[in-house]
């Protein structure tokens, strides 16, 4: 299966970053893939909707996973609990986008599975050197707070509930998604958003405090043992980072997508043979 992924369009934001995402649309047309998967952060509000549309004309299965974005409200009467549960679902229906956190998929000839998370995190990677330095960290944490300055999440991100419980609810739904698959499903691919394992989280040494607070809105160690304890996943996909790199880890290719605001990034991929192709538009 020839399987088309990008991530972090953030449709609307940056005329660079539009034009290039225009460009990106038009390659994808072109190689005319198998399937095509967005790995989050697709448009705030309700430009997620307006991002989805720019695909309308691709005749494959087209999969999105949320984005920490997606889910930023700055209403605060809105939910972004809701947002994920309930309004991103509907507007990806809408657009004919299949949820990946609700249900997986299957290629044709059923040997391939393609799960899905928006994942969350739960400062579990949080490094301890920073508690040493700043004792009041944990605090910090559930305030998204850095040394100096807030994590945008913290002021967007409406759950009614803590970032632990959320985590719980992803992690749960993936797993849930793993068994859902048959049988007959030999190689999977796991599509988040953010980073699952830590060896996708940045691709250069964290030489500042604020670099290593960032460890603890990244990811979770729970979502990095179920993908890669799970034998049939072959290939981890994730963007959120906006820093391209790859590993392998425990035998599984695991790539962050990169791209960024003013320009963005496609993966074209060989399930069956591992092939990658590779493009940048905006650069």
């Amino acid at each position: 299966m020839r399987l088309a992924v990008t991530s972090d369009l953030h449709w609307g934001l940056s005329p660079a970053g539009d034009a290039a995402t225009r460009d990106l649309v038009r390659r994808v047309e072109e190689l005319a893939p198998n399937a095509f998967a967005l790995a989050g952060d697709v448009g705030e509000g309700e430009h997620f909707g307006d991002c989805l549309d720019l695909f309308a004309r691709l005749r494959c299965p087209r999969l999105v996973v949320p984005g920490n974005h997606d889910l930023w409200t700055r209403d605060p009467a809105q939910s972004s609990l809701e947002r994920y549960r309930k309004v991103l679902p509907l507007e990806a229906s809408a657009a004919g986008f299949h949820y990946l956190d609700r249900h997986p998929v299957t290629s044709v000839d059923g040997s391939v599975g393609i799960v899905g998370s928006i994942n969350w995190y739960d400062y579990s990677f949080a490094d301890p050197a920073v508690e040493r330095e700043h004792p009041e960290a944990p605090e910090m944490y559930r305030a998204k707070l850095f040394p100096s300055g807030q994590h945008n999440d913290g002021r967007f991100v409406r759950l009614s509930m803590s970032d632990e419980e959320f985590t719980a609810e992803v992690v749960d739904r993936f797993t849930a998604q793993l068994s859902e698959l048959p049988p007959a499903v030999e190689r999977v691919v796991a599509i988040q958003h953010h980073p699952p394992v830590r060896e996708l989280f940045y691709p250069t040494a964290l030489t500042s405090t604020y670099q290593r607070f960032w460890l603890a809105y990244t990811g979770n160690r729970r979502m990095q043992e179920t993908v890669l304890s799970e034998p049939r996943v072959h290939t981890v996909i994730c963007g959120h980072t906006h820093a391209a790199c790859t590993a392998d880890v425990r035998g599984k290719r695991c790539i962050n997508i990169g791209g960024d605001y003013h320009f963005k990034r496609l993966l074209l991929l060989d399930t069956d043979t591992g092939a990658e192709q590779w493009w940048e538009f905006g650069t």
